[in-house]
């Protein structure tokens, strides 16, 4: 058998895979972005006359309305509608604040490089909200620009592997109204074995999503335990690589008394094998009583039925999502979510909950209650919009039911999106 690969030689197979492809999509995106530096130096000196003079309905529109249509442009028609008059090129460059690169297409990303974003960012002031998924080609030279944006608010560098660490402390030293921070997958410099290199600290950041992480040191763990006294939210999703500090960490986040009273959603999704196993207890879990503004919560397990009724009896009328992706052999979770108020709640996921697969009679009926209720409307579970489980196989009063509640139940992502917890 190979060996396997991690997630940034899997970014650089992809990178020689779309070079060579022929894919339509590919090849937009790259011409997108060939236009793009072709055509920026000479945005200003092109411009037409500029249209607002003359009667039109352009000119009867407010410049607030023009802005916020602006902002849902991918960069291909915002280079174009630049170029129409001097009013668009001040609206389009000076007055957007809002840029997501992959919105251009999902293999955008891929042919962005360091001279594009040197540009973009020149181009643009004011920047509050930067996205820069998966833009893998970019280096710590062209994302230290970021720090020019000194009014960004939030920034999303998942899977972009070459940020230094070095780079995101003067981020954090330079932004400082940063509220939200993204990132993603394996970042290569913070893997060469240096467990001495510093985290950097965000005074204002408020939400802060790390997903497979795989940097779980005594670094990472000491920068959440600072971190934690200003955040809302937090995400930490499925950590690639397993380590004795994990529990450490579980248990810093859960007994911090910032965390307790500030958090509004919580994800501490670290799988049950390895170290990982003992990560939860059932004393740390029932912390969770204790989280009086929480809305949204993903964990790996509640450890035990009784701690579980503990911490939905205290908390579950106030969750609007809830995921739990493991459970023990003694949570019996469905049940228990039928035997406490759960008034607020909108999303359930119980997808990857090994007790609800094959025919257990006792879920199966649990499973139907759920979604009755929800079909119903009424009930503790009465106001659910998505309901994620594990197939029962040949059981066609509970397919009759699924599909009645929603036909998209499954793609739980589109309801994140739809209800705002695209970050839970």
């Amino acid at each position: 058998m190979g060996q396997s690969l991690s997630l940034d030689d899997e970014a650089d197979n992809d990178m020689e895979q779309i070079q060579s492809s022929t894919n339509q999509s590919s090849e937009s995106a790259r011409n997108i972005y060939n236009s793009i530096y072709q055509q920026t130096s000479a945005i200003e000196l092109d411009c037409s006359e500029d249209l607002f003079g003359s009667e039109n309905i352009w000119s009867n529109l407010p410049l607030d309305a023009i802005k916020y249509i602006f902002e849902f442009l991918p960069f291909s028609d915002l280079f174009n509608t630049s170029r129409v008059c001097k009013k668009f090129n001040s609206l389009c460059w000076k007055h957007l604040t809002v840029i997501d690169i992959s919105k251009e297409s999902k293999s955008a990303a891929l042919y962005v490089n360091d001279q594009v974003l040197a540009r973009v960012v020149s181009l643009i002031p004011n920047i509050k909200h930067l996205s820069l998924c998966g833009c893998r080609l970019l280096t710590s030279d062209s994302l230290e620009l970021i720090t020019f944006q000194t009014n960004l608010q939030s920034l999303d560098l998942s899977y972009v592997p070459r940020l230094e660490l070095s780079c995101l402390c003067k981020i954090a030293d330079t932004c400082t109204h940063l509220k939200r921070l993204v990132l993603a997958g394996g970042y290569r410099s913070w893997d060469s074995g240096n467990v001495e290199k510093n985290f950097p600290f965000f005074p204002n950041l408020e939400v802060f999503v790390f997903k497979r992480p795989n940097c779980t040191t005594k670094q990472f763990r000491e920068f959440l335990r600072k971190q934690c006294n200003t955040l809302k939210g937090l995400n930490i999703d499925s950590p690639q690589n397993y380590s004795a500090i994990d529990s450490e960490i579980i248990s810093d986040i859960l007994s911090n008394e910032k965390c307790k009273e500030q958090l509004i959603f919580l994800n501490l999704n670290f799988r049950e094998d390895g170290y990982a196993a003992s990560s939860f207890n059932s004393k740390v879990v029932a912390n969770l009583q204790h989280f009086k503004k929480l809305k949204g919560l993903s964990i790996s397990t509640f450890v035990d039925e009784e701690t579980c009724k503990l911490v939905l009896k205290s908390i579950g009328n106030q969750l609007e999502y809830l995921n739990v992706t493991r459970t023990g052999p003694s949570a019996e979770i469905t049940s228990t979510l039928l035997s406490v108020p759960m008034r607020n709640l909108k999303i359930l996921s119980l997808h990857r909950n090994d007790l609800l697969q094959g025919s257990n009679s006792i879920h199966v009926s649990n499973i139907k209650k759920i979604l009755q209720s929800a079909l119903n409307r009424d009930g503790d579970l009465g106001r659910l919009e998505c309901f994620e489980f594990c197939y029962v196989k040949h059981n066609d009063s509970i397919d009759e039911l699924t599909s009645k509640f929603n036909p998209y139940f499954k793609n739980i992502r589109e309801w994140k999106r739809k209800l705002g917890f695209e970050d839970y």
